[in-house]
């Protein structure tokens, strides 16, 4: 499993030590994927993994009995496939994050995908370097997306031109939101623009209600629609 990988800046991201591990599923129905994923989370400080399964039930009565913070998803299920399975963890509270591990990726699916709110979308023909960035993005509120959901979702914002309908940003809007996607604190964000942490938490605020949107999770999702950053959370090129 070997990809190149997208190429994105170095982020600082709020420091792990600080965030407790997130409480991780594993929802996939080929036994020895599944269990190299939970090879491969065991030996992640940022996570713990609860448990996995061929099937989402059992991930779902775990996510409303006791909660869970992520869950990487395959597509392609018995029972209730990945999309549908998406649709009915949007009505979990607290809902858990979702990153898509999948041999499956189409304008569609990813398009799907990032309207249902997921924080990542790993092709299962990348590395699983690229799956720890999903999941290191996806704890510190980003997004990530491998090469090929990337291209498909930059395919998408071209053909819809949605950034000419878009919210008018400033530039440094646009450098906070930015940063934001890459999982950067917002200590350092200030320190960056030279500004101070209320003027900071004062500028997102004031762009989180031109996007209509809450949290810098849906911060991140709207302006990756938007176009307004690259998928893998880099920066978009001027």
């Amino acid at each position: 499993m070997s990809i190149d990988l997208p190429s994105a800046p170095a982020a600082t991201l709020a420091p792990s030590a600080t965030r407790k591990p997130s409480r991780l599923w594993i929802v996939e129905d080929h036994e020895s994927i599944r269990e190299l994923l939970c090879d491969f989370a065991r030996g992640l400080p940022a996570v713990e993994l609860i448990g996995s399964s061929r099937n989402a039930e059992p991930m779902l009565a775990t996510a409303k009995r006791d909660g869970l913070d992520l869950v990487i998803l395959d597509l392609l299920l018995d029972g209730s496939g990945g999309l549908q399975v998406m649709e009915l963890l949007s009505a979990v509270n607290p809902r858990p994050k979702v990153i898509i591990f999948s041999g499956m990726a189409t304008l569609h699916t990813v398009q799907t995908a990032v309207e249902w709110g997921v924080t990542g979308y790993v092709h299962k023909s990348s590395s699983l370097e690229d799956l720890r960035q999903a999941i290191d993005r996806s704890r510190a509120e980003g997004a990530y997306f491998s090469s090929g959901p990337s291209a498909l979702i930059r395919q998408f914002v071209q053909r819809r031109g949605a950034e000419a309908d878009s919210p008018a940003l400033t530039p440094r809007d646009r450098e906070i939101v930015q940063m934001t996607a890459q999982g950067v604190h917002t200590k350092r964000i200030a320190e960056s623009l030279s500004l101070s942490e209320p003027s900071i938490y004062k500028l997102k605020k004031s762009i989180m209600r031109k996007l209509e949107v809450n949290t810098d999770q849906e911060l991140t999702l709207c302006a990756l629609r938007m176009g307004l950053i690259h998928p893998d959370g880099s920066d978009r090129p001027s």
